[in-house]
């Protein structure tokens, strides 16, 4: 055995054991008929002495004699393991992993040498009846040859092989972890993430390809997970490319229709391109969510595979589909050379300038229709009557054509604009104890990278965020808008999906466009606090916008002090309206309902004594008095605008009210409709 190792060819090996170590004089038919067909150079799959050892065994197990002696022997019993067992005196048996069509899989104990410690395997006994069908024993034989021969970091690894009683088993490494299957289900994985997990697997295949080995049944069934890493399994159906054969000897197909290659399903020869075409199914799955193809029939799944491209997929960039539809292609010639190769032209796509600018364009032109409707909804939602009415009125259909430019949507968006009053805020930077009064929000926040925008439900903090969007989209230039309604994310998938989901058509291209996006994320307030499956979402926003370079977010001051104080940010606090700001606005949204702003004003209170008050103690730095109920008369104002504003306050009129834009635009609403309250 010795001498026999230092033999590199495997042939030579066989020669060798069988003419000297079973010595001429030792007969027997199943091994005469071996050496006859090792002289003719025809057995071609081992290239180890332990590979050898294992062929040897089997046909000794299936020899004339050995059948002949286990005829003079009881039946045999099927061995049915249970938690505690013990088998050859070092293997006990803990958990049932799984069961199959050819047996069950434990995790098991093995004793090391040194009597005390043991180390978890997984043992995989077939069933009796499995063990005496000779084709299913090859192929497990089989699996374990290869299995064995293949020693990589990606790939399982089996260690050893016996019987119990009749029953044949295997010992390979134990994976704690999952199926590939039940970790990608329900899940959408970015490019980049795909890459990380599909380039194991594509080490592992290329690593079997140079020692000449087709998988042939590449599928997320066949690979664990544990930690991050990816383990390549079940070798079953694993043939030299020499071999040629894609039926088993019942005529079957080989391999799992989902992940069959053409040349799978024509019966033509099986070579490292067929488990590439595997491995891009499966790359599909985990871009997209879903499986390419219709597999609700073999025949339906048989037309597709044979003829059809991978579908296109808004979850997936059309260079990324141009890669994947060169490693599926219906002809092996076609299709990447190396599993690598092709994960790596995966990793490093390239954006085609030329088209992604016309990309963008559409993703703004659907953004602005969307948000069009959105404030519509906010502007008339105290409204009586059927609201959809009142919004299809003002809102027309969208065209259909490309590259229309909806002159109403101007319009829209100028009396978006003429509507709201800019309103006043505090600013504050981080690190810094003073503020400083901003007068138009909107262009502060153009200005800021990563800033909050913080007031009271009401203080006018959406419409200021949608009219922010509208002049990104309004002036153009390199940044892009993404509208976030954090009101609306449940949790369902990652805050990081979700963020590519509100890129709708661009959301293929969020790696790439990084740097370029503003995202406008509004009320935090307003959004779940955890998930379903127990998630924090408020922490899983703020841990991603840690590494966001521009965004704003909507939130109250006890929001931002509880969850967004330590990300560091500029802080625009909104004031409420004063006097002179809830005059322009009563005035402007007259352009909306086209009532008489002079008597709305006059009803909720308003009047020139009024603001002659109001100056009086603005110039006395006083204004928060104006405000107060309880601050009294002061010795320095007019009798007139003393009496204005004791009758504001004690006649309950509306003004106080209408410091919140939202209570502003509620009472121009009902005094619109004719059913305006005399008092708060």
């Amino acid at each position: 055995r010795a001498k026999a190792r230092q033999e590199t060819d495997g042939i030579c090996v066989l020669a060798f054991l069988l003419d000297e170590s079973l010595k001429p004089e030792v007969t027997h038919p199943e091994l005469d008929a071996f050496r006859q067909e090792v002289l003719q150079d025809q057995v071609k799959f081992f290239k180890t002495i332990d590979e050898l050892e294992l062929l040897v065994q089997q046909a000794l197990a299936q020899s004339p004699c050995a059948k002949q002696d286990e005829s003079d022997e009881e039946p045999p019993v099927t061995f049915k393991p249970h938690p505690g067992e013990i088998l050859d005196g070092r293997y006990t048996f803990e958990q049932l992993l799984g069961k199959g069509g050819n047996g069950e899989v434990w995790r098991v104990q093995v004793r090391l040498p040194d009597g005390k410690s043991t180390v978890p395997v997984a043992i995989k006994l077939l069933k009796r009846e499995v063990s005496e069908n000779q084709q299913r024993v090859d192929r497990f034989i089989s699996e374990i040859s290869v299995a064995h021969r293949l020693k990589h970091p990606n790939i399982i690894r089996t260690t050893h092989w016996n019987t119990v009683g009749s029953q044949f088993y295997a010992v390979m490494d134990y994976v704690d972890g999952q199926t590939l299957r039940d970790f990608i289900d329900g899940r959408r994985f970015s490019d980049k993430e795909a890459v990380h997990y599909l380039g194991q697997v594509a080490e592992a295949l290329d690593y079997a390809h140079r020692q000449g080995i087709v998988h042939r049944d590449v599928k997320p069934e066949n690979i664990l997970v544990e930690d991050g890493r990816l383990r390549l399994g079940d070798f079953g159906l694993a043939v030299s490319p020499d071999e040629n054969t894609s039926l088993t000897a019942t005529g079957e197909l080989v391999g799992t229709k989902k992940y069959m290659a053409p040349e799978q399903w024509d019966n033509q020869p099986n070579g490292p391109q067929t488990d590439i075409y595997a491995l891009a199914i499966i790359a599909y799955e985990m871009l997209t969510g879903r499986f390419p193809y219709d597999a609700s029939s073999h025949a339906r799944l048989l037309t597709q595979h044979m003829n059809d491209s991978l579908p296109d997929d808004p979850a997936i960039a059309e260079e990324i589909l141009f890669i994947l539809r060169k490693a599926t292609a219906k002809s092996p010639e076609g299709r990447y050379t190396s599993a690598t190769g092709f994960v790596t032209e995966l990793a490093h796509w390239h954006l085609d300038e030329n088209k992604i600018e016309t990309r963008i364009s559409k993703y703004l032109d659907h953004l602005r229709v969307n948000l069009r409707g959105d404030a519509y909804e906010k502007l008339f939602v105290d409204m009586e009557g059927d609201i959809r009415q009142v919004i299809a009125a003002v809102q027309p259909e969208r065209p259909a054509a490309e590259g229309f430019e909806d002159l109403r949507m101007r319009d829209f968006e100028d009396l978006l604009d003429g509507l709201m009053v800019e309103q006043d805020a505090d600013h504050h930077l981080p690190q810094e104890s003073e503020t400083r009064p901003v007068e138009n929000i909107i262009e502060q926040l153009v200005q800021s990278q990563r800033v909050v925008l913080v007031g009271e439900p009401g203080s006018g903090k959406s419409f200021t965020l949608r009219r922010l969007v509208m002049r990104y989209i309004r002036e153009g230039g390199d940044q892009i808008p993404v509208w976030v309604p954090l009101d609306a994310f449940k949790g369902e998938i990652s805050f990081r999906d979700y963020i590519v989901q509100c890129l709708d058509d661009l959301g293929p291209y969020f790696a790439q466009l990084h740097e370029r996006l503003v995202l406008i994320c509004d009320a935090l307030n307003e959004m779940p606090r955890s998930a379903a499956d127990g998630r924090e979402l408020v922490a899983e926003v703020r841990d991603t916008l840690r590494d966001v370079p521009r965004f704003v977010v909507s939130c109250r001051v006890r929001d931002y002090n509880r969850d967004l104080d330590s990300l560091g940010l500029e802080r625009l606090e909104v004031r409420d309206l004063d006097l002179s700001a809830i005059r322009e606005f009563v005035r402007r949204y007259k352009l909306l309902l086209k009532y008489d702003d002079d008597e709305l004003w006059r009803s909720m209170g308003g009047s020139d004594d009024l603001f002659t008050f109001w100056r009086q103690v603005r110039e006395k730095d006083e204004a928060d008095r104006f405000w107060d109920e309880q601050a009294g008369i002061p010795d320095y104002t007019s009798a007139s605008g003393d009496r204005a504003w004791r009758q504001m306050w004690q006649g309950g009129k509306l003004i106080p009210l209408a410091r919140n834009p939202y209570m502003a635009r509620m009472i121009c609403n009902l005094h619109g409709q004719q059913t305006l309250p005399e008092n708060r």
